[in-house]
């Protein structure tokens, strides 16, 4: 479960840690993901969750409630984290960035079914011992001014980079989108047909295999792992 660590106007932001305490708010987690035109494969449970086991340690997702009630989270923030020594400081210190970029994800930023709550992070997130927070390559780009907009410019820099490389030829924050259709059947339908005939010759050839295909719930996959290898 998620631990409650600031409760500020009406808000509650609550940390998780470990993969364990992100598996337990699975169901609102894919609520609101499912809610967010703006949340792609790179900000989902599956992607995500994967940086929990491959990272222990340094991910970390907060998680922004109006009611005190992690059940009715309305937005989350994952992050990574890395421990910095600070030679200005002679200390080690904290600093954060975009939990996807663990596993290099085209695109990082924020899972909400209301962008007007984000601000509600940089207020929350003052209360935490950090020298340094990035997010680079944030999808919108209107959710990280939202995000910047809710510090305090007295307490906190902030500072655009931009999302571009290679001498500004690069735009990194365009990201391609392909519709498709809703259904199996509705993607088959639109093949040609002759590239219907050759799926439908894979499909009794599998069917006349017996084999079968599942999808692997979050407690099955170790075992299911097992089988297979």
């Amino acid at each position: 479960m998620g631990h409650a660590i600031d409760r500020f106007e009406a808000q509650t932001l609550f940390r998780l840690d470990t993969g364990r305490a992100f598996d337990h708010i699975l169901p609102i987690f894919e609520r609101v993901h499912a809610a967010d035109d703006d949340a792609g494969v790179h900000l989902s449970w599956p992607w995500l969750r994967s940086l929990f086991h491959d990272y222990p340690g340094r991910c970390r997702i907060y998680a922004l409630s109006l009611t005190g009630r992690i059940w009715d989270a309305r937005a989350f923030l994952p992050l990574r984290r890395d421990l910095h020594w600070s030679e200005t400081r002679q200390e080690f210190v904290t600093r954060y960035a975009a939990m996807g970029m663990l596993n290099i994800a085209d695109y990082t930023g924020f899972v909400c079914s209301d962008d007007a709550v984000i601000g509600g992070f940089a207020q929350a997130l003052l209360s935490e011992p950090w020298a340094r927070l990035s997010l680079r390559f944030e999808a919108t780009g209107r959710r990280a001014r939202s995000f910047a907009a809710g510090f305090d410019p007295a307490e906190v820099a902030v500072k655009w980079s931009g999302g571009r490389s290679s001498n500004g030829t690069i735009d990194n924050l365009l990201c391609p989108r392909i519709a498709v259709p809703d259904t199996p059947e509705g993607y088959i339908a639109q093949l040609s047909k002759k590239m219907r005939k050759k799926y439908r010759r894979a499909q009794w050839q599998a069917d006349a295999m017996a084999a079968k295909m599942h999808l692997s719930a979050p407690h099955q996959q170790a075992a299911h792992l097992d089988l297979i290898l």
